[in-house]
């Protein structure tokens, strides 16, 4: 009898359901979704293209970021070497001016012959450092700008310290023929 009255109990309540079903009042899906969202309820969704170009952007400012610091090492690294090497022929060229200085005054006080000879050996050791720190300093130009050119980079700082390079050249040579003229 338990089993009549349990068998019982179900066919009535899919009766039920099947008459609620049947009339509207249970209905499938979400309650309220033949209205409208509100406003707060829309939210809209990125098109894939925007966040393509946003993503590209990101990439291309970093992208950008990291030419700009590699050019700055790249810039820093090159331009210390070429420092450091015009100052140490600097150094040498002023020994050179030196010990000519010395030597002219020496024969100077002991009243020998002063003359535009005891000047060549100076001028042509002058002229092997010229050309030897020549080399040195268009060695390094010349990675410096094969360098910027290898990373894609513009190598407008190179040519400048090219530039720089032959200026002060020129200004130390004119610089030493005013000292040597006015002997």
């Amino acid at each position: 009898m338990q089993h009549f009255k349990v068998a019982a109990s179900l066919f009535v309540l899919i009766a039920a359901v099947a008459a609620a079903w049947h009339w509207g009042i249970l209905k499938t899906g979400y309650p309220n979704l033949e209205t409208p969202p509100t406003q707060q309820q829309v939210k809209p969704i990125p098109q894939v293209e925007e966040q393509i170009d946003a993503a590209e952007k990101m990439y291309d400012e970093s992208r950008e970021k990291n030419r700009t610091v590699l050019q700055e090492e790249i810039e820093a690294r090159y331009t210390a070497q070429l420092l450091n090497t015009a100052q140490d022929y600097e150094k040498e060229l002023n020994n050179l001016a030196n010990t000519a200085w010395e030597d002219y005054t020496k024969a100077q006080q002991e009243g020998g012959k002063i003359s535009i000879q005891m000047a060549f050996p100076y001028i042509t050791e002058g002229l092997k450092l010229k050309t030897k720190c020549d080399n040195e300093i268009n060695t390094i130009l010349q990675k410096f700008e094969s360098e910027l050119r290898a990373n894609s980079l513009p190598v407008n700082k190179a040519k400048l310290c090219r530039q720089e390079y032959e200026r002060r050249k020129s200004e130390r040579k004119e610089a030493i023929l005013e000292i040597l003229t006015s002997i």
